[in-house]
């Protein structure tokens, strides 16, 4: 199902995981899924990879697990940072095989310094691509602390609305630390247009 349709019926309950590395026990992942799926939460996103690395394969490995072993929707991230198009076209066409509709979106961190490369220079580039080349959900990142590289509020909002315009479904807010933050934020998304589900992001 599409995380997108899931705020027309009710208020949405998602977790996040993250896949381990290379060098660790994968079962501690599964007991972990065990437990959280019997609190049952609406879906479960998984992570690309760990610590950085790319360690795609497992993403797409527990994002598909989840679905068939735990009866749970799940969330593949995507980070399209030094991603060719034909590289994304891979991996997206792996994920459409296991199963997986929602795909969250994103850049991804740049190191700094460094200067981006690949096909993909910012998240709504690869949103774009999605829409135009797959019937998939996809989900992308909003900032109602603002994103660290804008240049303010009205700015991050201008490219909050082109990624929804892009073909964003569905949002997922970083974490902020005061409530005040996410209700103003809230209000000039809507205000500015930002029609699609806007999901808070919590840590426990």
């Amino acid at each position: 199902m599409k995380t997108a349709e899931l705020f027309e019926h009710k208020t949405v309950f998602s977790l996040e995981v993250f896949p381990p590395k290379p060098d660790a026990d994968e079962n501690v992942i599964y007991q972990t899924l065990e437990e959280l799926s019997d609190i049952q939460p609406d879906f479960i996103s998984v992570t690309y990879g760990a610590g950085g690395g790319k360690n795609g394969c497992k993403t797409i490995q527990i994002a598909s697990d989840i679905q068939n072993r735990y009866g749970v929707e799940s969330v593949a991230h995507l980070p399209c940072i030094g991603l060719t198009k034909s590289q994304a076209k891979e991996i997206l066409d792996r994920m459409e095989e296991n199963g997986i509709e929602n795909i969250l979106a994103l850049r991804g961190d740049r190191t700094d310094g460094t200067e981006l490369c690949g096909d993909f220079r910012h998240a709504s580039d690869l949103i774009a691509f999605i829409r135009d080349n797959y019937d998939l959900n996809i989900l992308a990142a909003c900032y109602p602390e603002i994103h660290p590289e804008s240049s303010g509020a009205v700015d991050d909002l201008k490219w909050l609305k082109y990624k929804v315009e892009c073909g964003a479904d569905h949002l997922i807010t970083q974490l902020f630390l005061d409530n005040s933050y996410f209700y103003d934020f809230y209000e000039k998304a809507q205000i500015a247009g930002v029609d699609v589900p806007i999901e808070v992001c919590m840590l426990k």
